[in-house]
């Protein structure tokens, strides 16, 4: 049989294979020639490159097809999210992107003036500011705090207050100082702090101090009245709360020009009354001089015209308990307090008496310049010897 010389290098040397079969317990060795190369084996040999080849070819075609399938979806994924955003979504998109950075403030409304008859001012609203912080938009806290404790002079409980808000940013909106000098807030805004507000906000001012405050009375910090005239004519004085919205900027910052919408305030209306400013100096100064000397408790005055009722001054002072000194109270004692009768009472209790026929105008009583009645020691206006009295005296 005729052989290729390819075929005869590859099977040159020889190879043995032994195999062992055991025949009633006999072993038997048998040696194999080298097997000749038929056209089956030649025929796998040659065909196996070509099949690795073409497998292998179309395992990478098929990678790039699921790529190319994965971008393909993820295109589509995208364009229909990008397509849904600016359709369904856009107007709710905007929205909250709006209000993320616009911040309405509110724009409080000015208190009405209270006049004296003559036209003297009792009581007035000025400009003042109020400084807060949006924790959440403070940069530097150490900085931060620092400025602001030293042109407010914070205490050192309201510095770590502060500090403690800053750090934990949980808040949008916390008060540092409120009804500050004007001035001073343009200060504060003037360093454009990150994360800190001036806003406007009125304060009620007295211009003659303490005269008149117990007919005036006052308002709390948010310009509400909470006693004498100022609480009677509330709805009167207060005004009309307005608006005004403005974009941000992320440090909290408003940003100038940027006003798309307000609504101005409406200032309350103006009060007028019958007292007399002079008047109730005058009164107030010889009722606390009174009230000292006699060291009583508390004292009232009240100045009128008999003919018309007009009022011409009403005025309270008290004297505090722990100091022992003696104010202008903002309570109008002469209006609400109860307080004894005295002896403009005498009239109505004799007149029953004689009426029930109890006294006579003749009968007798030991009258005793003090008497004790229960845990109140009652008194005269003076001290003197127990009399004997009629009751017609």
């Amino acid at each position: 049989m005729r052989r290729t010389a390819p075929v005869v290098r590859k099977q040159s040397r020889p190879s043995t294979s032994t195999a062992r079969s055991t025949r009633s317990g006999s072993t038997s060795k048998q040696t194999s020639t080298p097997p000749s190369a038929s056209p089956q084996r030649k025929l796998r040999a040659i065909s196996a490159k070509p099949a690795t080849g073409r497998f292998k070819i179309g395992n990478q075609r098929r990678r790039i097809q699921i790529v190319v399938a994965f971008v393909l979806v993820m295109l589509i994924v995208v364009t229909t999210k990008v397509i849904g955003l600016q359709t369904a979504g856009g107007d709710a998109m905007r929205a909250e992107a709006t209000n993320q950075w616009t911040r309405t403030r509110t724009v409080v409304a000015d208190r009405g003036t209270i006049f004296d008859r003559d036209g003297e001012e009792l009581a007035v609203s000025i400009p003042a500011a109020t400084i807060s912080i949006n924790p959440k938009l403070v940069d530097n806290e150490d900085a931060t705090l620092n400025m602001l404790a030293t042109m407010l002079n914070l205490s050192v409980e309201e510095q770590q207050r502060l500090y403690d808000e800053m750090v934990r940013k949980e808040k949008g909106f916390v008060y540092v100082r409120r009804q500050i000098d004007a001035d001073l807030g343009d200060q504060i805004a003037a360093l454009k702090l990150s994360g800190v507000n001036v806003d406007a906000e009125p304060t009620r001012l007295l211009p003659g101090g303490e005269t008149g405050r117990s007919v005036i009375g006052r308002t709390d910090i948010d310009g509400i009245g909470i006693a004498g005239l100022e609480l009677q004519y509330n709805d009167i004085l207060s005004g009309q709360d307005g608006n005004v919205t403005r974009q941000v900027a992320p440090g909290g910052r408003s940003i100038a020009g940027s006003e798309n919408g307000s609504e101005g305030a409406v200032p309350g209306d103006d009060l007028i009354l019958t007292i007399d400013r002079s008047i109730q100096f005058t009164c107030e100064q010889a009722l606390l001089e009174r009230v000292e000397n006699t060291s009583s408790k508390a004292g009232t005055c009240i100045v009128m015209d008999a003919q018309s009722g007009e009022l011409y001054a009403m005025a309270s002072v008290k004297r505090n308990n722990e100091s022992n000194e003696v104010r202008i109270t903002s309570g109008n004692y002469a209006a609400v307090d109860a307080y004894e009768p005295g002896s403009v009472a005498k009239v109505i209790t004799i007149a029953a008496g004689l009426e029930t026929g109890v006294v006579g105008p003749n009968t007798v009583f030991n009258v005793p310049w003090r008497a004790q009645y229960g845990d109140d020691l009652l008194r005269d206006s003076h001290e003197h010897p127990d009399e004997d009295m009629t009751v017609r005296q």
